[in-house]
């Protein structure tokens, strides 16, 4: 019913209901541990956010996306949208959100053993965060 809904709100180009309905199959993949699916999905909302000129939830989204990645495939299939998520959250000047960017890749590249890397964006981060406040 969810899909039904995305494509409907597609053609009706409303763009915050058809994120919200594909927010909801998201959740529905992630219920039934369905990892593929959920990561398909949320690729779209990224699509959806990028295509609109949302730069800040598409920012949001990559994270999502690099969560999911985490889970299902491992920290290196991660690293790119954590990655990319940072880049728009610099471009954007959103400090708060490039420190959780930089804090999740860390934690990225600790766990697939790039030490000297994680310890520097965490630092970034820690930096990041005392700019802000």
């Amino acid at each position: 019913a969810a899909r039904q809904a995305e494509a409907l709100l597609r053609e009706l180009g409303d763009v915050v209901g058809r994120v919200q309905a594909l927010q909801l199959v998201t959740s529905a993949y992630c219920e039934n541990n369905d990892h593929a699916n959920a990561i398909k999905a949320s690729w779209e909302q990224h699509a959806v956010y990028k295509e609109v000129g949302y730069k800040d939830l598409e920012a949001s989204t990559l994270l999502g996306v690099a969560d999911f990645l985490n889970m299902a495939k491992g920290a290196r299939e991660a690293l790119k949208p954590a990655q990319d998520s940072k880049v728009l959250f610099q471009q954007l000047g959103d400090k708060e959100g490039e420190a959780g960017a930089l804090l999740t890749i860390a934690n990225l590249q600790l766990a697939v053993q790039l030490p000297t890397d994680g310890l520097k964006s965490a630092k970034e981060s820690e930096l990041l965060s005392r700019s802000v406040g």
